[in-house]
């Protein structure tokens, strides 16, 4: 590697097991808004030049330092200007973190779509970014300069904070989903996983489903109506009928990672029941 190699580090401090896919879609979807923010300033800067590569992994939980193309292979623009796009970035996904933070609080009030500044790619990605800490643990990001290994700017993100935001990621993407159109139509889910409470409209949750069209996979299901939640709480107080049976007709949007595969379901409505073919 060049001697002269500023580094983007991105450390997942998680003491703890982390799930392997919920990593992937965490670190993929980080370049993936690396890569948005290049590509937005391709009229002054080279693509080519600044496409990150892994320099190192280190062992201190999860320690990815990363660094432009230009610095490995070379370029004939200076490493120091390198050192300056880096930080821009930094900045720029604090300001981004800054925002998801601001709007999960539990005194923000109900988010506009028309006043999320992030397009609704950038905020899954956002999410996804979020979801690989649980219960403990942090995530830190940092630019260290080539020469000396200084670092420049360094941004912390603890436990409380990335779910805060994460909420608030799941608040936006519930308003973009109200005002976008449906990805699925019509389209008949089973539970294969409830909460012990109400299904819920954003946040965290233990309930998934499967959607057989889409995917072959269970996935997280959220509802964006209430009175869809209290439908489910119902069967869930009928001790006659087992919930998991039950074919429901929704409209249906899909939260993708960043290489397509559906990771999330939000039910938009429950278009129907079919209680005459519960299956038996």
């Amino acid at each position: 590697m060049n001697k002269e190699t500023n580094i983007l580090k991105l450390h997942y401090d998680i003491h703890e097991p982390i799930d392997a896919e919920r990593f992937l879609n965490s670190f993929s979807s980080f370049v993936e808004e690396y890569s948005k923010y290049i590509n937005r300033r391709k009229d002054e800067i080279s693509e080519e030049d600044y496409r990150l590569y892994i320099s190192s992994i280190k062992d201190n939980c999860i320690l990815v330092d990363l660094a432009p193309a230009a610095d490995i292979l070379g370029s004939l623009m200076s490493v120091r200007d390198h050192l300056t796009v880096l930080m821009d970035f930094a900045k720029y996904f604090d300001d981004i973190f800054d925002y998801f933070k601001s709007a999960g609080r539990k005194d923000q009030k109900d988010i506009k779509a028309e006043d999320i500044p992030y397009n609704k790619t950038s905020v899954q990605h956002f999410r996804s970014f979020c979801d690989v800490v649980k219960n403990n643990g942090q995530i830190n990001i940092s630019v260290a300069e080539y020469e000396d290994g200084e670092v420049k700017a360094r941004f912390e993100y603890n436990n409380k904070d990335i779910q805060t935001a994460q909420i608030g990621a799941e608040k936006s993407l519930y308003a973009l989903d109200l005002k976008s159109d449906v990805d699925y139509r019509n389209v008949v889910m089973f539970l294969q996983q409830s909460n012990t409470d109400d299904s819920k409209l954003s946040g965290t949750t233990a309930e998934k489903a499967k959607i057989a069209e889409i995917s072959d996979k269970p996935l997280k299901v959220f509802f964006a109506s209430e009175g869809d939640t209290m439908k489910i709480r119902e069967f869930k107080d009928k001790k006659d009928i087992n919930l998991f049976r039950i074919p429901f007709v929704v409209n249906v949007n899909v939260q993708l990672n960043p290489n397509g595969n559906p990771i999330c379901y939000r039910v938009l409505s429950i278009v129907d029941i079919l209680m005459d073919e519960i299956e038996t």
